[in-house]
């Protein structure tokens, strides 16, 4: 697959056009912290070259819950519509899942379960959600 690498908005909105003729164009930007409102105003003038169909905020299932709901509303202007969680498997508990979900209002849309890209990166499903909820173990 073709991959381009963009340092600036405009290289990205340039970058995206050059891929207007395909189906998907995935988007992975660089990380940063939720305490750099710098940094923050930058990723957002990415976001919006890019202009996304879908933007998802990925958040590891091993912060503590407080952690990640502060990281969640740091990132709201952003505009993330979705969330993917990454490390079910480093995971102590599931619980959480439901009231970071429910308190961000984003849909959770993929979830990932191990080190194998992409064989353990998962659509998330609510049976499988809820499932990982009730009994409190990753099963694949």
């Amino acid at each position: 697959l073709p991959v381009k690498v963009a340092m600036t908005p405009p290289e990205l909105a340039n970058a995206a056009a050059s891929f207007a003729g395909y189906d998907v164009l995935l988007v992975d930007t660089a990380g940063r912290s939720q305490h750099d409102s710098s940094r923050l105003g930058e990723l957002g003038q990415f976001i919006a070259a890019a202009a996304p169909h879908e933007t998802h905020l990925v958040i590891s299932a091993a912060m503590a819950e407080a952690v990640t709901l502060a990281t969640i509303e740091r990132f709201k202007p952003v505009g993330p519509d979705r969330m993917i969680v990454t490390k079910l498997d480093e995971a102590v508990g599931f619980g959480s899942l439901v009231t970071i979900a429910a308190a961000s209002g984003l849909r959770i849309s993929h979830v990932t379960t191990g080190q194998e890209v992409p064989d353990d990166i998962e659509l998330a499903e609510a049976g499988r959600l809820a499932r990982l909820v009730l009994d409190g173990e990753l099963t694949r």
